[in-house]
């Protein structure tokens, strides 16, 4: 009973402190344009910071849309044409652009119930999807990936039997043109039984940020951020703390090119998805690097 409460008193005394924070932040929520009555997540720029594709739920399907902003700021919004009547969404631009990697469900050429496709930009137009195979999916759920900062690692987030628990982030490394290694959990540092999504790489390519749901952070899902060490393998975790965090959901930030900027998704008063930019206070800063090109190749 007394090792019990003790418990439970440091984990309550543990969550108290990550409350506890002098940093001021505004979260700026983006343009009407993009933030509408539906629900909007899943916000990634192309690294000329021109473009900013993101995920829209209309009605209960999920597509892919691009906002397309000009020398004045002014906005001109797109839905990708491969979108279907299944749902798209949870995407992941390349360094150099060409790349599009994003999830759709119940295809008829999945292998599970939500794969990994990857599409092609040539000269302005986008090439049909294709299924990125059994390196990347399996009859679980795959969704939520992001390139590395050289573009030849994939990381994802997978339900997949052989992780920790729930949905661990996985990855793959590209070993040359068209061909992956096979699907490399992160590890139990970044894996727990909780579930683990919605990977960031930073273009320091030695950052992660991600989500993470269970009951030692402040709602139901919590940004956590975690740096590689020089052995190559990620450090313990930390909570990003408030007021990133709150008593709702927050996931799925990614930066800017600048490095400092971030775009985050967080639950609106109504109960919405909406888009939202922010100043990365400076303990979660790293220099910014050039991010260099590379990618699928079928």
């Amino acid at each position: 009973m007394i090792k019990k409460a003790t418990t439970k008193l440091s984990a309550l005394e543990s969550k108290s402190n990550l409350w506890q924070t002098d940093t001021k932040i505004t979260f700026t929520p983006l343009p009407d344009d993009i933030n509408t009555p539906n629900q909007e997540s899943m916000g990634r720029w192309t690294l000329d910071g021109r473009e900013l594709i993101f995920t829209r739920l209309l009605g209960d399907q999920e597509d892919l849309f691009i906002a397309k902003f000009d020398s004045n700021q002014k906005i001109r919004i797109a839905d990708l044409p491969f979108n279907t009547n299944n749902d798209e969404g949870a995407q992941a631009i390349s360094p150099d652009g060409k790349y599009l990697i994003f999830t759709s469900c119940e295809r008829k050429d999945g292998l599970g119930n939500c794969d990994l496709y990857v599409s092609v930009k040539k000269k302005d137009s986008w090439t049909t999807p294709i299924n990125m195979g059994p390196n990347f999916n399996t009859v679980s759920w795959e969704s939520q990936a992001c390139f590395g900062q050289d573009g030849m690692t994939i990381y994802w987030s997978s339900s997949r039997p052989g992780g920790f628990g729930g949905r661990d982030i996985w990855m793959v490394r590209q070993l040359s043109d068209g061909k992956w290694s096979k699907a490399i959990n992160a590890g139990q540092t970044i894996n727990t039984p909780n579930n683990e999504e919605s990977p960031f790489i930073h273009f320091d390519g030695r950052t992660m940020y991600f989500m993470r749901d269970g009951n030692e952070g402040l709602g139901g899902y919590d940004l956590y951020i975690s740096h590689k060490g020089l052995d190559g393998k990620w450090k313990s975790p930390e909570n990003m703390k408030a007021p990133i965090n709150s008593g709702a959901d927050e996931g799925a930030l990614s930066l800017n090119p600048d490095g400092k900027t971030a775009i985050i998704t967080r639950m609106t008063d109504n109960q919405l998805n909406d888009l939202f930019e922010f100043q990365l206070p400076d303990e979660f800063l790293s220099p910014p690097v050039q991010a260099l090109g590379s990618a699928y190749d079928r």
